[in-house]
């Protein structure tokens, strides 16, 4: 009876030793994604800004923002997620209306919901203007929590920005 009861706490042990493993890899592969989101906001944000004085309005392309990523020396790995043209494939875009830049990145499943709410938290860690980011909805942005976001550019976006970025997509205006 003792050698049984030694062998399962053994195994129990070892059981709980892996488990406990697994879930803090889950842990930070979560994490990991939330803050690659997070940095390919900033970086892309910083090519916007340089593209909002050499770039005409409207839709931001794969092309202009590769060539804005390459002279502030970034290197861009995700190349076919860029909206070129709103489709269901895409991930990322950008739009120039007016003198603001809107950087997004779609919501196109549950779990990016998630991805896209700790990306929202981090961006706000990291210095993003509260009142220049949220999730579209309609013709505004809301924060995190579902509330309209008040400030003068959140509350209306142009007609332009309103038909090319879907609802539900994380958007941050330069």
């Amino acid at each position: 009876m003792w050698p049984l009861a030694i062998v399962s706490v053994v195994v129990v042990f070892f059981m709980q030793l892996i488990f406990g493993q697994l879930l803090h890899e889950v842990r930070v592969q979560s994490v990991r994604a939330r803050t690659d989101v997070a940095a390919l906001f900033r970086s892309y944000a910083s090519a916007g800004v340089q593209l909002l004085n050499h770039h005409s309005q409207g839709k931001i392309r794969r092309r202009n923002m590769q060539q804005a990523l390459t002279a502030l020396h970034m290197e861009w790995v995700n190349t076919g997620a860029w909206c070129d043209n709103f489709s269901s494939q895409c991930l990322w875009g950008g739009f120039i209306s007016g003198a603001h830049v809107y950087i997004f990145r779609k919501n196109i499943s549950a779990s990016d919901n998630v991805l896209l709410h700790g990306a929202f938290a981090e961006l706000l860690r990291w210095g993003a203007e509260p009142d220049q980011i949220g999730f579209k909805r309609g013709s505004w942005l809301i924060d995190g929590k579902g509330k309209r976001i008040e400030s003068q550019l959140a509350r209306r976006l142009p007609g332009d920005v309103r038909e090319f970025v879907s609802d539900g997509a994380l958007v941050e205006i330069l």
